[in-house]
């Protein structure tokens, strides 16, 4: 439930009943595959094209999960998996990171990794699982 450019009506935000996911991703066309599938499921959606600008999203809304291509970042997924801890209320954010990994990236708590090329249809499953996992946690 994006408005149109992609940002996010804010008095959707926030619910408890509603989860929301943050997608961070320089592809319009994944970012929409998954924002059509997640919100057919219910899930609220978040999104950005740029890391930093995910970041802002993270500290303003604090989602349920976050989903991040590396492409986005020169840093890497160490630097936004410390960004997301220190600046949001909720450090154990589950984050779902996509692309090429270095092992001691993937080695980061709350973080999954999801390897490129990708299908669709295991993220999508993956991205449920954590947000079942989180709505337990909760």
């Amino acid at each position: 439930m994006s408005a149109p450019g992609g940002s996010v009506l804010p008095d959707q935000v926030g619910s408890q009943r509603q989860q929301s996911v943050l997608i961070i991703d320089h592809s319009a066309d994944t970012r929409q595959v998954l924002r059509t599938a997640l919100e057919r499921r219910g899930v609220l959606i978040l999104e950005a094209k740029r890391a930093e600008a995910g970041l802002k999203l993270a500290r303003r809304h604090h989602p349920a999960l976050v989903v991040l291509d590396l492409e986005t970042i020169p840093a890497g997924g160490e630097a936004v998996r410390e960004r997301l801890d220190s600046e949001t209320e909720n450090s154990r954010i589950p984050l779902v990171v996509l692309g090429n990994v270095r092992r001691s990236e993937a080695l980061l708590p709350h973080q999954s990794v999801v390897q490129k090329p990708y299908h669709y249809g295991p993220l999508i499953r993956k991205i449920e699982l954590l947000l079942a996992d989180s709505k337990q946690v909760a």
